[in-house]
């Protein structure tokens, strides 16, 4: 069920009543897309603030709660949204809806907790720093994407932006965008709907609510600098093939999540077969997209045994690339990915905090309340997509123009010969 409160929040109530449990997840449609330069972080800064306080629930009181109740909470920020979360017994709802409607319209946000988070979320930056993978997916974002667009920035921001800000800032971010007509509230699980819809309204719908205009941030492509070259101290040299992708759909969404299986999905997986089985090349392959209201970027990951490999490696990558662009999909594996999508999108219904992770994106992207059928759909979808239509996904996002290649390599190991898609003789 969905429908709107008079002061604009939105809400999607669904039945799941196969344990004696609920969530409820509030959704903002704000993330690191809306930051202005001064702001790169704040969202995802203002995601930790979060906790440390509002008018009725004093700092740790969420999760004291959450561990009183035998029930759990956390939460994330990405380059569209930031969602909070409450997986508890199903009477323990509503004292999470108390919370997430404080911390709404009475966050208290405090200097002395401003600056000692700060620090923690600085230090978190600097962690996902130490990692090659996180080096090359926003290097990667900041060659795919112009800098006038919200997309070409980390969600965790930079050292730099994060240092300089200030509470101010913060308050007017969370004073803009953390309202009921910028905001999804998602209740599933064993609930009575009438009487939820009842303490919802009395709950939620006196506070008044402003409109807001997403940003004027737009998605424009960069590209000047396609090949990457980062250093740093690793085991083994780290390689990503990016291009930019595809905004969200669910046909979209079901075509990516075979592709995916079909290229980096175990061992009988297509890259896996080449690059570690038959040639021995690498350790292992990873695959994913990101899809976002304005587009993504669909990446390759690709754990090298030795860097002097990495013009083999690319050879035998692009080759497969070409063989799919001519719809040359082997097809015993290609209907063996679809059968591996359809089973992870079955098991993810069993547990219920996996089932939310899943719905959370399409309540936000998907239009006119239609999520749940939207996300139902992937059933058939996965079931019926072709060669055909793959070839056509593949055509139209796999473009070598558009490609972005990055290695991370140690420092005392050579410069690798690496060459763009577009270049391979």
């Amino acid at each position: 069920m969905f429908y709107k409160l008079e002061n604009g929040l939105s809400v999607y109530l669904f039945l799941k009543k196969n344990l004696p449990l609920v969530s409820i997840t509030m959704v903002y449609g704000v993330g690191s897309f809306d930051e202005s330069k001064q702001e790169q972080g704040v969202a995802h800064f203002l995601e930790h603030m979060m906790f440390k306080g509002s008018k009725n629930y004093s700092l740790g009181a969420i999760d004291l709660f959450s561990h009183v109740s035998g029930g759990e909470n956390n939460a994330y920020t990405c380059k569209d949204y930031t969602a909070y979360y409450h997986l508890l017994p199903k009477d323990s709802w509503q004292e999470a809806l108390l919370i997430e409607k404080d911390r709404m319209i009475n966050l208290d946000l405090k200097q002395g907790e401003f600056d000692s988070e700060k620090q923690v979320v600085i230090e978190e930056l600097k962690m996902y720093q130490d990692e090659p993978q996180e080096i090359l997916y926003d290097s990667m974002y900041e060659s795919l994407y112009s800098k006038s667009g919200g997309y070409f920035h980390p969600v965790l921001g930079y050292e730099k932006t994060l240092d300089d800000m200030s509470l101010e800032i913060m308050q007017g971010f969370y004073d803009k965008y953390y309202n009921p007509s910028n905001a999804t509230l998602i209740l599933i699980g064993d609930f009575d709907i009438s009487s939820a819809k009842e303490t919802i309204k009395k709950e939620l719908s006196k506070f008044p609510s402003k409109k807001i205009a997403r940003s004027t941030n737009i998605r424009t492509y960069d590209l000047s600098d396609r090949k990457l070259i980062k250093e740093m101290e690793v085991e083994y040299p780290n390689l990503q093939i990016g291009f930019p992708s595809c905004g969200f759909s669910t046909k979209n969404y079901a075509l990516s999540n075979v592709l995916d299986e079909y290229l980096s999905g175990g061992k009988i997986c297509r890259f896996y077969q080449i690059l570690c089985e038959e040639n021995d090349l690498v350790n292992n392959v990873q695959s994913f997209c990101d899809s976002q209201v304005e587009g993504g970027a669909f990446f390759f990951n690709f754990e090298l045994k030795d860097i002097k490999d990495s013009s083999k490696v690319l050879t035998l990558i692009y080759q497969e690339l070409n063989k799919m662009l001519e719809g040359a999909f082997n097809k015993e594996e290609f209907e063996i990915a679809k059968t591996k999508a359809l089973s992870n999108f079955y098991m993810e219904q069993e547990k219920l905090d996996d089932y939310t992770m899943s719905l959370i994106p399409f309540t936000f992207y998907s239009k006119n309340g239609e999520a749940l059928s939207e996300y139902q759909s992937l059933e058939g979808l996965f079931k019926d997509i072709t060669e055909s239509d793959m070839k056509s996904f593949v055509c139209e996002y796999f473009k070598p123009s558009m490609q972005v290649l990055g290695i991370v390599k140690d420092a005392e190991d050579e410069i690798p010969n690496i060459f763009l898609w577009e270049d391979m003789k």
